[in-house]
C-alpha cells in the first residue's frame, strides 16, 4: 500500500539526483540498485532528502514523513503548512542576507516592494517571508546581481513565488476563514515547492565554531576550521576539523556553495544561530544548544524559536548577545535605514 508521501518523495528524490550529479553518493545508490534489480525503498530516500536539505528544512520533512502522519488529517495538513513556511523562512533569509552583504560593496537602490516587505520584519508570517524572496529575487534582476543560490530562470523563479503565494493563500483561508485545506492539493504544491528548491541540496550548512590559525616554520599558514555539519536526520550533527587556505567566519551558521573553498559561503548571522557556538560551558535558563532562527522582535526582546521543538526564548541574556546586536543594527541601518520600532 501506498503512502501519501511516495510520490512527494520519489519527485523531489529525481530533482535532486540532477543537481548532485552522477557521483553523488545518492546518484550511486540509487543506480547500483537499479542495476541489481533491487525495489526501492522510499524510506530511503526520503532519508535522503532530509539530510541533503538544510537542517531547519530537513527537520519539517522528517515529521512531515514519519508514520504519525500518513492520513490525510488536519495534522498532516499543519504539517504541510509548517514544512512549506520553513521553506519560505529559509530562502527569504539566505536572500536577505546577500542582499545585506551586497549593499554593504554598493549602493543598491532598494524597491518600494523590498521596502514594504520589510517594514513588517518586527513580526514576519509566511506572507513576509514570501513577499522577502520576491521582493530581493527581483531586486537581484533589477541590479544584475547573480543570486548566491541559483533558482533558475526569471520564470522559473516567477513560479516559485506563485506557487509560494498560493500556499499562503491555503493557509490563511485554513486558519483565519475556517476553510479546511484540500491534503492532496497541499501535498502537491510543497512537492513542487521542494522540486523547485532542490538546487539547495548542492550547498551545505555548517556551524563555524571556531578557527586557529596553525603556522608552524617553513610551512604555508592554515586556519583550522572546527566545524558541525547541519544537514542530518536526527541532530546528530557531524563535527570535523578541516584546514584552509583561507578562513571563513567563526561563530557563525553558514551556507556553503563549495565546501573545499571558505570563500563561497552566506554568513546566515543573526538570522540562523546555533547556540553551541554562543554558550560555551555557560548556560541560560530556556536555552538549549541547538540551531535556532530570529522569530520576532517582541517588547524589545529577540526572540528565536528551536528548529527541533516549538520552544521559543528570547536571546538578549545570551552569552556575546552583543555580537548578534550589533549585526542586527547594521542590517536595520543598511536595509531599512534605522531600527526596527519596538512592538508591544
Amino acid at each position: 500500500m501506498q503512502s501519501p508521501n511516495d510520490h512527494i518523495i520519489e519527485s523531489v528524490f529525481q530533482a535532486m539526483l540532477e543537481h548532485l550529479g552522477p557521483e553523488s553518493p545518492e546518484s550511486r545508490f540509487y543506480h547500483s540498485m537499479k542495476d541489481a534489480n533491487i525495489p526501492l525503498d522510499n524510506r530511503m530516500l526520503a532519508n535522503f532528502i532530509i539530510q541533503d536539505f538544510p537542517w531547519p528544512v530537513g527537520v519539517e520533512l522528517r515529521r512531515l514523513f514519519s508514520g504519525d502522519l500518513k492520513d490525510r488529517d488536519k495534522n498532516r495538513i499543519d504539517q504541510i503548512l509548517r514544512a512549506g513556511e520553513k521553506l519560505a523562512q529559509f530562502f527569504a533569509f539566505c536572500s536577505l542576507v546577500q542582499l545585506w552583504d551586497e549593499s554593504k560593496v554598493k549602493e543598491i537602490p532598494l524597491s518600494k516592494d523590498f521596502q514594504h516587505q520589510i517594514e513588517n520584519f518586527d513580526r514576519p508570517t509566511f506572507g513576509v517571508y514570501t513577499g522577502l524572496l520576491r521582493a530581493a529575487v527581483n531586486l537581484f534582476e533589477k541590479q544584475a546581481i547573480v543570486p548566491f543560490i541559483d533558482l533558475g530562470s526569471n520564470q522559473k523563479s516567477g513560479k516559485l513565488i506563485n506557487d509560494f503565494n498560493q500556499m499562503v493563500t491555503m493557509r490563511n483561508e485554513d486558519r483565519h476563514h475556517g476553510s479546511e485545506m484540500d491534503c492532496q492539493e497541499g501535498e502537491e504544491l510543497l512537492k513542487e515547492l521542494l522540486i523547485q528548491l532542490s538546487c539547495i541540496t548542492k550547498y551545505k550548512l555548517a556551524s563555524i565554531r571556531e578557527i586557529k590559525v596553525l603556522g608552524p616554520k617553513l610551512r604555508k599558514v592554515q586556519f583550522q576550521h572546527s566545524i558541525r555539519m547541519l544537514n542530518s536526520q536526527h541532530e546528530d550533527f557531524t563535527s570535523i576539523e578541516r584546514g584552509y587556505d583561507e578562513f571563513s567566519n567563526s561563530h557563525a551558521v553558514l551556507l556553503m556553495k563549495d565546501f573545499t573553498n571558505p570563500k563561497e559561503y552566506l554568513n546566515l548571522s543573526p538570522l540562523v544561530v546555533d547556540t553551541s557556538t554562543l554558550l560555551d560551558k555557560g548556560k541560560v535558563p530556556g536555552i538549549k544548544n541547538g540551531i535556532y532562527m530570529f522569530q520576532q522582535l517582541r517588547n524589545d526582546k529577540y526572540v528565536y524559536a528551536l528548529t527541533n521543538a516549538s520552544e521559543q526564548a528570547a536571546f538578549n541574556e545570551l552569552p556575546n548577545f552583543e555580537f548578534l546586536q550589533e549585526q542586527f543594527d547594521d542590517l536595520r541601518i543598511t536595509l531599512m535605514g534605522g531600527p526596527i520600532p519596538a512592538t508591544a
